[in-house]
């Protein structure tokens, strides 16, 4: 039988401002560097039977605090960050770096997406997560994202921060081992909060050329899921909604443990990342919640 656990709930909160520079076409490009700076992250969860522990970020943050009460265990990551507008899967992203002109680019710079704290300052927002069991059985557990998971505007009646959500992507990120010490990562899915037209991002491809640089190109056509997720009550309908964020299945004492990474970033090949939108303020909610067989 199939049974719903209470699960986990995740809310982070950016608030946006701006520094100059230039840019174009989708991008942002009266102001280059669209700075988001980045408050905290409270992970909570009520359910007995998932453990929700921070692992480590990309970011230079502050020490996290943990807050045990009676049935429920709070975490809180706060630092002050900025990210700018990039572009990718989640797993590699990029950045062109504007020529004069509004179609070309000198250079396309990678950033990086692994490495010591620090690495995505000023790029993109990243932590990792442990997912865990507190008790193991032969009965699988299966993590997944449900209905109040948003990426919404700071105030619904400012313009920009109404603008700047539809802009921005989640990638959730597993390991091939469960571990992001010692496994390699991969893309689960990526997240918008609505459905682009034809959604794109630049990878690296060296038979192509991107905004006049060689070795790159613009995927179209992009695969992403989209609008409001929907919370189900069993493992197979949920999957078809959207993958499970982790798998706790396991019996053993290092199974059903698992680190997931999430990583958010304003994608610049999104037709709202434009001047417009500049200055916009968003927040992000991930509701988090169990099936087990």
């Amino acid at each position: 039988m199939k049974k719903r656990k209470i699960g986990t709930a995740i809310t982070i909160v950016f608030v946006s401002a701006i520094a100059a520079t230039s840019g174009t076409l989708a991008w942002f490009s009266t102001v280059r560097s669209a700075t988001i700076n980045y408050n905290e992250a409270k992970i909570s969860t009520t359910d007995s039977n998932l453990l929700v522990d921070y692992k480590s970020s990309l970011n230079t943050m502050a020490t996290p605090t943990k807050q045990a009460l009676t049935d429920t265990t709070i975490i809180t990551i706060a630092s002050p960050q900025v990210v700018t507008d990039v572009s990718g899967n989640g797993l590699n992203l990029y950045r062109p770096m504007w020529a004069q002109t509004s179609v070309s680019a000198s250079s396309i710079q990678t950033i990086a997406t692994s490495g010591a704290a620090g690495v995505a300052d000023g790029y993109y927002i990243d932590f990792t997560v442990t997912f865990s069991r507190s008790s193991m059985d032969s009965s699988g557990m299966k993590v997944f994202l449900g209905p109040d998971t948003k990426i919404a505007p700071k105030n619904s009646a400012t313009a920009e921060d109404a603008g700047i959500v539809k802009a921005v992507r989640m990638a959730v990120i597993n390991y091939s081992d469960g571990s992001i010490d010692t496994g390699t990562p991969s893309l689960n899915f990526l997240y918008a909060t609505e459905a682009v037209a034809d959604p794109k991002y630049i990878e690296a491809d060296g038979a192509s050329s991107a905004y006049g640089v060689a070795g790159y190109k613009v995927t179209s056509g992009v695969s992403l899921i989209t609008g409001t997720l929907t919370q189900k009550y069993t493992i197979a309908t949920a999957e078809a909604v959207a993958p499970a964020i982790a798998d706790l299945f396991g019996t053993g004492p290092t199974d059903g443990v698992e680190d997931v990474t999430f990583r958010f970033f304003v994608e610049g090949e999104d037709p709202h990342a434009v001047d417009a939108n500049l200055g916009g303020v968003f927040t992000i909610d991930l509701d988090i919640y169990t099936l087990s067989e």
